[in-house]
């Protein structure tokens, strides 16, 4: 059980570590960047600006 949790709560920590990284790196995006992929600044700015325990 001990084991168990630990692991979970490590995964979860990754998680929000990935969750928060991929959003910074969406932020830096250029405005062609975002356009290629089919996303605009407001987007992306609601997306970043959530806590990253958020998905």
């Amino acid at each position: 059980m001990g084991i168990n949790l630990m692991k979970m709560i490590v995964d979860e920590l990754r998680n929000w570590l990935r969750r928060s990284n991929d959003r910074y790196a969406l932020s830096q995006l250029s405005e062609r960047q975002l356009r290629d992929i089919g996303l605009d600044r407001a987007l992306v700015l609601n997306e970043a600006t959530k806590p990253f325990w958020r998905a």
